[in-house]
């Protein structure tokens, strides 16, 4: 679990250095409660990064929430962001 702006950046450096990064997220629900001040998006997502073995190109695949604080300048803020893998289809034996 990261928490603070500085354990976050931190946490993207690899990625921001990696020529094989890419995040492509795809929303499936997008919703905000009736007082317009909370908010989430849901759905999936691909990442594409190196892997440190092979030095090779390998995606990953899974599903996301974000959910979004409404600020006093109209603008909106993470204020909880998870993700989860989807698992890897082994080949039968």
């Amino acid at each position: 679990m990261l928490t603070g702006r500085d354990a976050i950046r931190a946490s993207f450096k690899p990625a921001s250095e990696d020529p094989n990064f890419t995040l492509t997220p795809q929303a499936t629900r997008v919703e905000a409660d009736k007082s317009g001040e909370l908010g989430y998006t849901q759905g999936t997502y691909s990442l594409t990064t190196t892997d440190p073995k092979t030095k090779k190109p390998i995606t990953e695949k899974g599903k996301y929430v974000t959910v979004y604080r409404k600020q006093a300048d109209g603008s909106w803020k993470v204020v909880a962001d998870i993700w989860n893998s989807d698992p890897r289809l082994s080949a039968k034996k």
